[in-house]
This record gives C-alpha cells, sequence and structure tokens, in this order.
C-alpha cells in the first residue's frame, strides 16, 4: 500500500511539474540579461532558446567585450541552430542544473542551465574569447 502511495505521488509530479531529465523538450524565455560588469538588462523581446531532442535551437544577444579577431563586430550575439548537446544533469533540492558545450558560429562556449522547481530558469555562458553572460527567465 506505501509503495502504490508512493508511485501515485510521483507520477502526479511528473504530470503537474513535467520532467527536465536528459531528452525531454524544454523552452526558456528569457526576461533578463547581466552582462558582465554592467548593469541588468530587461528584455522584452522574448528571446528565447530550446533544447528538444538532444538538440539547441534560438538567440540569445551579447553584450560585453570580445578578445579575439574574427567575429562579425555587428552582431556578437550567440546563434544555436540545430546544435546537438550532451547534457550532464545534477540534481539538488530545489533545482536541476544541466551543462554542455554548444556552438555558436565558429566558437564552442560551455553552457549552464540551472531550472529551479518553481519554472525559474538561468542561463551562464562562459567563452574563453568573450566576457561571460547570463540570461535569467521562466519555463515556456
Amino acid at each position: 500500500m506505501k509503495i502504490l502511495k508512493y508511485l501515485a505521488i510521483v507520477l502526479s509530479a511528473i504530470v503537474l511539474c513535467g520532467s527536465t531529465a536528459n531528452g525531454s523538450d524544454v523552452t526558456i524565455e528569457v526576461d533578463y540579461i547581466y552582462p558582465q560588469g554592467a548593469p541588468a538588462i530587461p528584455s522584452s523581446d522574448r528571446y528565447r532558446i530550446s533544447i528538444k531532442d538532444g538538440k539547441l535551437d534560438g538567440y540569445l544577444p551579447f553584450f560585453g567585450t570580445g578578445s579575439v579577431a574574427g567575429f562579425n563586430p555587428d552582431d556578437l550575439s550567440f546563434h544555436f541552430e540545430d546544435c546537438p548537446v550532451k547534457i550532464k544533469e545534477k540534481k539538488a533540492k530545489d533545482r536541476t542544473v544541466w551543462k554542455f558545450d554548444a556552438e555558436s558560429g565558429c566558437e564552442k562556449v560551455p553552457v549552464v542551465i540551472t531550472i529551479w522547481d518553481n519554472g525559474a530558469a538561468e542561463i551562464y555562458i562562459h567563452s574563453a574569447n568573450r566576457s561571460s553572460i547570463r540570461y535569467s527567465g521562466q519555463l515556456l
């Protein structure tokens, strides 16, 4: 009987909250952008990234400095198009953290996504060629 109650609770949580396990479909809409060393920038442009079937898609603007020639100075943004990702997942009490590398143009960047149980999400991108940047938003 205890096992049935436990299974009912677990299944209810999965149905009500959705799953953030590897391979699940996730879309994050950005509401704030945090450039390194600068104040937060509110975003009303509905920038999004999606992970579906192990592939990353989306566009995230970049505000900061680059240190390597070869970037388009008019658009330093991150463009992810059908980019395969291998997610390393770590679960904590109130959040799930995903780590993976993603390609944007000619650059491979480490990405960390934190998804809280309340649906809030944070995206952190660190680049060897430009300043780091963080985005916050919500799961859709």
